[in-house]
């Protein structure tokens, strides 16, 4: 319980950093509250507060006192100036989410690993030293954003975060997607564009509640014929790399609805396409085509392959 006194410093630190009550930047945890980006002067309000929105305020320090408040459930202080975090955020026991994106963090405190009902966390856009082990310690995480913080390769501590549905750890400088990928059992959605990925491994396609995954911009050359595994599958992100060929497997991904394949070095697709309904179709532009699968006219006419030449006529041929 946040104290008096407590209450007095945080409101002093506020007005000696003009931090405003409303700067215009709210939130919606809740469905239909409105918590705009400031901190409040009010005093029942700090003291029973459950959203803390505190982005783009320019903030380069965060006071203990903050984390007295022991109310506190989503956090925010995206898009500031914050080096450190202090050892006292392990006070906050009822924290769901929290974001700490676009900052100057080059590391976490040991405590932080104490955020036990922590299902939500975003550390993107940070210079840190090294992936922060205490993550591996949220085992209630479900949701991870560690884009663009200077990784070299697939962290380990990932793996112990069996809860995990979400993980993004694009615009990294990883090499290897680790073959016991599919440990992680319950991911729905992996983010790994713009990283120096060349291989999927076929332990990738066991990630059998997979439903999206995003593998742009990166020096991948074959798609492995188990792609067929993903049952679950709606959206397939592969453009930007260095493929030649879609597998004919791809026709057995029922569930999928749209699939980015621009800007490699494709020739023709797979007459198997016709077999599934994608529903958003598939985007080819930027490929060398030289000629399509009869069985695809008719995706062709309702618009589903997008990206062909406008220049000349598309060559259909019997595979």
């Amino acid at each position: 319980m946040i104290t008096e006194q407590e209450i007095d410093r945080l409101i002093a630190w506020a007005d000696k950093y003009n931090i405003p009550e409303d700067n215009g930047f709210e939130v919606y945890h809740n469905p239909g509250e409105r918590v705009p980006s400031g901190f409040p002067r009010d005093r029942d309000k700090i003291r029973t507060m459950e959203v803390l929105n505190l982005q783009r305020l320019n903030i380069k320090e965060l006071p203990v006192e903050l984390f007295s408040i022991d109310t506190i459930q989503y956090a925010t202080f995206y898009n500031n100036q914050i080096k450190f975090i202090p050892k006292e955020i392990s006070k906050w026991k009822n924290i769901d989410t929290l974001q700490i994106k676009d900052n100057q963090l080059r590391e976490l405190p040991e405590e932080f690993g104490e955020l036990s009902k922590l299902s939500f966390l975003s550390i993107s856009d940070n210079p840190f030293i090294t992936f922060p082990s205490q993550i591996r310690k949220l085992k209630n995480l479900t949701f991870l954003l560690s884009s663009d913080i200077g990784l070299n390769e697939f962290p380990e501590e990932i793996f112990e975060l069996k809860k995990l549905k979400s993980l993004s750890l694009g615009y990294n400088n990883i090499k290897v997607i680790p073959s016991h990928i599919d440990s992680l059992t319950k991911l729905e959605e992996i983010i790994l564009l713009k990283n120096d990925i060349e291989i999927i491994p076929k332990e990738f396609f066991n990630l059998a509640k997979l439903k999206s995954f995003d593998l742009n911009d990166n020096k991948i050359k074959q798609i492995p014929k188990e792609i067929a595994n993903l049952k679950r599958i709606t959206e397939i992100y592969l453009s930007n790399n260095q493929i030649e060929e879609i597998p004919k497997e791809i026709g057995e991904l029922k569930t999928l609805k749209e699939f980015f394949i621009w800007t490699n070095h494709i020739k023709t697709l797979p007459k198997e396409l016709a077999n599934i309904r994608l529903t958003y179709g598939i985007n080819i532009d930027d490929n060398p085509i030289e000629f399509l699968p009869v069985e695809l006219k008719n995706y062709v006419k309702k618009g589903k392959i997008r990206g062909l030449p406008k220049d000349k006529e598309i060559i259909y041929k019997e595979i």
